[in-house]
């Protein structure tokens, strides 16, 4: 399983990175089920996860991956971080964040997970 911690701070320099990398660390020790902790970005997100986007690899589902990997890409060089990283994977995943379950509107929407690392392998 997955846990997503989000925050009402929307400025990336306002978060308080330190606690956020304190319960990436905890939640696994102590939610056995959990092997992955991310942070979603954006405004709080106040619902659960009830439900995912049904999603088939068709073109323009292809063209969106390949649209938020470019973009990911571009942030990285126009920040000049292009080194600070070994890989950065772009990931599109069928979750459709802070939908009210009350509604009864199916999900429809897709997140981009970027995941990069560092590594001295390559």
């Amino acid at each position: 399983y997955v846990v997503g911690l989000s925050c009402e701070e929307t400025a990336p320099d306002g978060i308080e990175w330190d606690d956020m990398l304190f319960l990436a660390r905890l939640i696994p020790r102590v939610c056995h089920n959990v092997n992955r902790v991310c942070y979603i970005f954006g405004p709080l997100v106040h619902h659960p996860i009830t439900d995912i986007t049904p999603t088939h690899l068709t073109s323009n589902v292809i063209a969106t991956l390949r649209q938020a990997d470019h973009l990911a890409n571009q942030v990285l060089a126009s920040n000049f971080s292009m080194e600070a990283i070994s890989q950065m994977p772009v990931v599109l995943i069928p979750v459709h964040f802070d939908r009210d379950a009350a509604t009864r509107a199916p999900s429809c929407q897709r997140s981009v997970v970027l995941r990069p690392f560092c590594s001295s392998d390559f």
